[in-house]
């Protein structure tokens, strides 16, 4: 048997061991779309009305109620996923599937209503809420997002931040918000690989870990068994880097690459010259919260982290990552720039800064975009073949330069406005725009499929997937696939 066929069957293999040990996580992901889509439409539906129509408020409560009951069925499933023993995950499993199943018959009931300008009632039945002695609200156990995002206010050294973090994270939440990352226990492999990563952070991003260190004492003195390495976890993770594009070949790949969109404007393309940025996640909306920092040293600054204990829904751990962000400098970082560019060579992949760490770090020691520039080039390659947040290089600008960085290394990338044809501004969505990016070596496998528009970047011809299994041509042509909803929005 050659190496390459031994390789290609030892990945089937792992990710038919993927597939199999998340197959209800799949089904309910795909059951749970279908509510999704269904109150997209309605909400826009709903958008149509005006205030003074008197069908307008029954039927946002009627929407809300909607959402809460999907909020419970994804909650249980979660619990799911969680689970510390079989019979606890059936149990989750069943009860989360009635939920979505109740959810998605309100759904569309409520969009046929609407589609149809009826003024029915649907007449739901109401769950009751209640606050559990914290900041949020909770349905039948489930804890709902906020309709406005939380803030945290930190303050001191590096160790003091972190600690007032986890208090305040359970004061706004509850305690479950950390005792589901508590109680970690790694294998020796894990706690070594984790150490690389920590490693990493000692060198270019040292402030981290003392935060990690009180957020590990916050935690514990509300008796919350967070250890120093579990919390480290949350923004290293403790798998070694990719060697694959995607993690393919690591058995669990990068599964759903986040759809963003940012953009800057300056000096001529604002009415006073000042910046002036917009950037969207969109992503599953999670328990979010909203850090502004004002550290001992380097900058103040605020930063909207995905996820408050560093993980989104269907994503996974996304290591702290988050956008928008702003110093007290006038530096922005607007988002990722993109995602999954992966155009360093492979050679140069290994350990290095997550990207929600760089992100944190620079927002508080660079004071301008070619201050942040200089320090995202001087960190490692990193984790590049994973795909998504495991390496560095995004969209910063202040009020006289912005930059994209697609790639660090062998080429070095760095869109600026001009590059597309624009004067004092730049836009990102998630493939690459600037004409040297189709350098990816993934993409010059493919070359033939792929085209270059000056203002809608690089996009691949569409190919439905026939092959069975997942091998580096699928991954491949997912990728033009998905790039050309990006291709579009630009």
């Amino acid at each position: 048997m050659s190496n390459k066929l031994s390789q290609q069957l030892d990945t089937v293999w792992k990710y038919t061991k993927f597939i199999f040990k998340n197959i209800k996580a799949f089904r309910a992901s795909r059951r749970l779309y279908e509510v999704r889509a269904n109150l997209s439409l309605a909400n826009r539906e709903i958008g149509r009305m005006t205030y003074h129509d008197p069908l307008y408020s029954p039927r946002v409560k009627e929407f809300n109620q909607v959402m809460v009951e999907l909020v419970r069925g994804k909650w249980l499933a979660a619990c799911a996923m969680e689970a510390k023993d079989k019979n606890e995950a059936k149990e989750f499993w069943e009860r989360a599937f009635t939920r979505i199943r109740v959810s998605k018959g309100y759904s569309q009931r409520l969009l046929e209503v609407l589609q149809a300008k009826s003024q029915e009632p649907l007449n739901l039945p109401e769950t009751a809420l209640c606050s559990n002695g914290t900041e949020i609200l909770f349905a039948e156990g489930a804890p709902l997002v906020p309709e406005i995002n939380p803030v945290v206010i930190l303050q001191g050294s590096d160790f003091e931040m972190g600690y007032q973090y986890a208090q305040q994270l359970v004061q706004i939440y509850g305690k479950w918000i950390l005792e589901r990352k508590s109680g970690k226990q790694f294998t020796h492999d894990e706690m070594e690989c984790l150490h690389k990563w920590e490693a990493q952070l000692e060198i270019y991003a040292p402030e981290i870990l003392r935060m990690c260190e009180g957020w590990s004492a916050g935690a514990k003195d509300l008796g919350i068994p967070m250890s120093y390495e579990g919390v480290v976890d949350i923004w290293t993770g403790h798998r070694p880097p990719a060697q694959t594009y995607l993690g393919l070949g690591d058995g669990e790949p990068f599964m759903a690459p986040p759809y963003c969109s940012g953009a800057a404007a300056w000096g001529k393309a604002t009415t006073d010259g000042k910046l002036v940025t917009v950037s969207t996640g969109d992503h599953d909306c999670h328990h979010m919260a909203t850090i502004i920092a004002f550290p001992d040293t380097g900058n103040n600054f605020m930063l909207t982290p995905f996820g408050a204990t560093g993980d989104v829904p269907k994503l996974g751990g996304i290591y702290m990552f988050g956008h928008p962000g702003m110093n007290n400098q006038g530096l922005a970082y607007v988002e990722h720039g993109g995602m999954p560019k992966m155009v360093e060579p492979k050679k140069d992949w290994g350990y290095g800064i997550r990207m929600g760490a760089a992100v944190f770090h620079i927002l508080r020691f660079a004071n301008s975009a070619r201050q942040a520039q200089q320090m995202e080039m001087a960190m490692p390659v990193g984790d590049v073949g994973s795909g998504g947040f495991g390496s560095l290089g995004g969209f910063w600008a202040d009020s006289e330069y912005g930059y994209i960085i697609d790639s660090r290394k062998d080429p070095i990338i760095i869109r600026e406005a001009g590059d597309c044809g624009e004067t004092d501004f730049l836009y990102a969505a998630n493939h690459p725009l600037h004409r040297e990016s189709g350098q990816a070596p993934w993409m010059q496998a493919d070359r033939e499929a792929w085209h270059y528009n000056p203002h809608g970047g690089w996009y691949a011809n569409y190919r439905p997937i026939k092959k069975i299994g997942i091998d580096e041509e699928v991954i491949i042509q997912s990728l033009g696939n998905g790039f050309i909803g990006s291709r579009d929005r630009s």
